[in-house]
């Protein structure tokens, strides 16, 4: 399928490096490669809501095993007990709403804890976004990373899982940082680091709503879409 193309559209930059390391120059005279990362809003639809003084964490994505939410239903409790203020907020839906529930419940941290169900709406998602320091992906990351980042709340993501191409977007420093996986307990001690840290900035919205228009926004993707069709040889 290379060979019979003249030019390759990969979804990251990282794609792109792996492509000419196992290929090296053949690859570079028989194709042009292009990037366009797969993207959900609009530069104008990206604004930051980060704020210092909020005290939600949100998860947004499909309750299903896969994405282990129930790694952060069991961090919630460790984390309340040093800071009981903080509310976590759980939006979507699938075939493990009713166990993650139950689960709550069971572990005596209903008041802490919100079920949305599935939410498409960009203001609604907006306005949950305002209120977290931090948006959690307990299993793989796909593109609910780009989202976050869009609203200029950092992630904090499973180190190590078969995440989707999305993972690039993380810079850990400037937008996120890694848990231990499978680990309730280092997840809580990021979520408590993060809330510790909220108050003398340690992460700036605008920083990551920028970088996020720069590299993964709409028109960053039909960019390297049409440079994939206008400068092909």
């Amino acid at each position: 399928m290379r060979k019979a193309s003249s030019s390759l559209l990969l979804y990251t930059n990282n794609q792109k490096q792996e492509l000419l390391n196992a290929y090296g120059e053949k690859c570079k005279k028989e194709n042009e490669i292009f990037v366009a990362p797969n993207s959900l809003y609009y530069r104008n639809d990206m604004m930051n809501v980060l704020s210092s003084k909020s005290t939600g964490v949100i998860y947004v994505g499909r309750l299903v095993s896969s994405k282990k939410v129930d790694v952060l239903i069991k961090a919630i409790p460790l984390v309340c007990k040093v800071e009981p203020s903080i509310v976590f907020h759980i939006v979507g839906d699938g075939e493990q709403s009713n166990e993650l529930k139950k689960i709550s419940h069971d572990l005596g941290i209903d008041e802490n804890v919100m079920f949305y169900g599935h939410i498409a709406d960009h203001s609604k998602l907006k306005e949950i976004y305002s209120k977290s320091f931090v948006s959690i992906s307990p299993g793989y990351v796909g593109l609910s990373i780009t989202q976050s980042l869009s609203f200029g709340v950092p992630m904090l993501v499973s180190k190590d899982e078969n995440h989707s191409p999305e993972l690039e977007a993380l810079q850990t420093g400037l937008n996120g940082g890694f848990f231990n996986t499978n680990d309730p307990q280092s997840l809580a001690d990021e979520i408590l680091k993060y809330f510790h840290g909220r108050q003398y900035n340690m992460f700036d919205g605008e920083k990551i709503v920028n970088d996020c228009k720069h590299r993964y926004s709409v028109e960053t993707m039909v960019d390297g879409v049409i440079e994939s069709v206008t400068q092909t040889r």
